[in-house]
């Protein structure tokens, strides 16, 4: 019902003199118009903490085709209430909590850089679960899945997923890759598990790898893992707990028919290791662990691999951990001193020459070791 000074009783939550339904709270960002305050952000729809999906939209997709869509994220979020502004709150607890499967079960939990798959794993059951984000929800995919009994099943593991995925229409579901390591009758093995968009439980890829006869050694132990996944191509670093990094890839089988292979690239010496995302280079702490080296691996090894390599400069330091960005632009690194408490995070964008280089960032911290970058490298926790 309109009145003569042009002001209207709108009904089913229309505004405005023409009593029109704006576009807000649909799952779009609609960020030209309606993402200001006026509007309450577009109705929340520009944040992940505050949009919620829609018969219509998925929140932080855009359309690719009639099957499948492109996670694009948030980019246009200003919503200073979930921003990390002035007196705002940098985390929203909005996702209900996890529980173990058996109380007091001791749970690991595995975020992708896209951040939108966690793995959580249970190595004294053999079990995992993968969960997707459905908006600011975790959502378990399928069910949980479970390898050899007593072989302490996912007590290493590293993921891998196309920065860039497809996600499908149908399911809402990315590509993942898991590389899991498992440890029967005192042999470590690594096996390799692949969620397509429309899988439920993942698929086995060939057989698992003995890390131990590749590195031709009698007695190994799996310290830590790094995965990549792009273009079809698999890479992975296995580090030893004896001071080897074994890289190997995927490969067809020479028999007809047969599905790929594991190859061993090569042995490097080192404690500590990272893929970048798209496969194309590998940083190692070398066995000093003062040193990292840069690798480009997209290549024959043989040739011209080596790019790069940083020192950390101090008496008794020693690095702890590394991790690259997506395109290996930045690197990160937690490094503590011989009898001194806690350490330095070290950030440091990975300069195009062959000369040794120092990280140009140190923030102390008291407690930690484990490090995450961004998929861009331009955020580490």
């Amino acid at each position: 019902v309109c009145l003569a000074d042009n002001t209207c009783d709108c009904k089913h939550g229309a505004t405005g003199s023409l009593c029109q339904v704006t576009p807000v709270s649909n799952g779009f960002c609609n960020d030209e118009t309606y993402n200001d305050d006026l509007y309450s952000y577009d109705g929340g729809d520009c944040c992940l903490s505050t949009c919620v999906s829609t018969d219509v939209n998925d929140c932080g997709m855009i359309g690719y085709d009639s099957i499948s869509v492109i996670y694009a994220g948030y980019p246009n979020c200003t919503d200073p209430e979930t921003l990390c502004a002035g007196s705002a709150s940098c985390f929203i607890t909005k996702a209900s909590d996890i529980a173990p499967s058996i109380p007091n079960t001791e749970m690991y939990v595995t975020i992708s850089s896209s951040g939108r798959i966690m793995v959580v794993r249970e190595p004294s059951l053999d079990t995992l679960r993968l969960y997707d984000q459905v908006d600011s929800q975790w959502s378990l995919r399928g069910s949980s899945y479970e390898g050899h009994r007593n072989s302490k099943f996912g007590s290493v593991l590293a993921m891998a997923t196309p920065t860039d995925s497809l996600v499908s229409v149908l399911t809402g579901y990315v590509p993942v890759l898991l590389a899991v390591s498992s440890n029967l009758d005192n042999k470590p093995s690594v096996n390799l598990l692949q969620w397509t968009i429309l899988d439920t439980l993942p698929t086995e890829l060939g057989d698992a790898v003995d890390p131990c006869t590749e590195a031709q050694l009698e007695v190994c132990v799996i310290k830590s893992m790094s995965l990549a996944y792009q273009n079809s191509t698999i890479q992975l670093a296995v580090v030893l707990d004896q001071g080897y990094v074994l890289l190997l890839d995927r490969v067809p089988s020479t028999e007809e028919g047969a599905e790929d292979v594991w190859r061993t690239r090569k042995v490097f010496n080192g404690t500590h290791a990272a893929l970048s995302n798209d496969g194309k280079f590998l940083a190692i702490v070398e066995s000093d662990q003062a040193v990292v080296s840069t690798y480009s691996i997209d290549g024959d090894l043989d040739t011209s691999s080596y790019t790069n390599n940083m020192r950390v400069y101090g008496e008794n330091t020693v690095i702890q951990g590394v991790r690259l960005s997506y395109d290996a632009s930045h690197i990160s690194a937690f490094v503590t001193q011989e009898g001194e408490d806690g350490g330095s995070l070290l950030y440091h964008p990975i300069h195009s020459t062959n000369v040794p280089t120092s990280f140009i960032e140190d923030t102390s911290f008291s407690i930690g070791d484990t490090i995450e970058m961004a998929s861009d490298g331009s955020a580490v926790s």
